[in-house]
């Protein structure tokens, strides 16, 4: 029996270019280049698509009429979903997230001060950085939401970018209060509804940290928010006569 009439060398060579397809089509989709492509996916498509093939060659060996190509190409594809849907049938049954109840909050300030604490812990996960609560851990904030904003290309009105934006203009903002006194408000005659104000204690002026955070999500560099620290800062120590070390009022 010559190699490409072998049941089993079949089943390998079009599991083989159907890996080829699927992985080509996955990286066509990726947001990034190939070194932050996840290398486990690769992996489980290769595992994937191994135990496809095998099954294939075992049926086909003895299953005379199962050896065309155009059986075993049909017989890949229906075997590969088959697998992938199992899987993911098997993933939801043993690892289904845990609901967490919603939090109720007394004040602005503690549902503020709750999320400048989620945002640190986001910054852990993807950076293994502990946010420390000083002006310069701003710097880290803005690299964050300078790096999703070049991944993830966010958009105004798209879900989850106001979250984002809540998260880590809470954390902001908390440095700011934290240092300087303050407190937090939802709605603003100026600013609008959810707008999220801090109307700061010393000097007794008013700042946007989530709207600035958004803005930086969507509109990139121009809308730095560590620039905005430091350009207030600048201006209010020209003004006062003293390093209040705040922020920037949202332009």
């Amino acid at each position: 029996m010559n190699l490409p009439d072998n049941p089993y060398a079949r089943s390998f060579l079009i599991g083989l270019a159907w890996l080829i397809t699927v992985i080509v089509v996955s990286f066509s989709r990726h947001q990034g280049t190939w070194a932050d492509y996840p290398r486990a996916q690769i992996l489980l498509l290769v595992l994937i698509s191994a135990i496809t093939a095998a099954q294939l060659g075992v049926i086909s060996s003895h299953f005379e009429k199962m050896r065309s190509w155009t059986r075993i190409i049909i017989g890949t594809m229906v075997g590969w979903f088959a697998i992938v849907g199992i899987m993911l049938l098997l993933g939801k049954t043993f690892h289904s997230p845990k609901v967490e109840p919603t939090p109720q909050f007394a004040t602005t300030d503690a549902m503020m001060n709750h999320l400048a604490n989620e945002a640190v812990k986001w910054v852990k996960q993807d950076r293994g950085v502990t946010l420390d609560y000083s002006a310069d851990s701003i710097k880290i904030i803005e690299e964050e939401l300078g790096r999703i904003h070049t991944k993830d290309q966010p958009k105004a009105g798209q879900p989850g970018v106001f979250g984002t934006a809540m998260g880590y203009g809470a954390y902001v903002g908390e440095v700011i209060r934290r240092r300087d006194g303050g407190t937090w408000a939802t709605d603003h005659p100026v600013g609008g509804t959810n707008s999220y104000p801090l109307k700061i204690t010393k000097p007794d002026t008013t700042i946007f940290p989530v709207g600035w955070c958004f803005k930086r999500l969507i509109n990139g560099e121009e809308d730095n928010v560590h620039a905005k620290f430091m350009l207030m800062d600048t201006s209010l120590t020209n003004q006062f006569g003293t390093n209040t070390n705040t922020a920037p009022t949202a332009p």
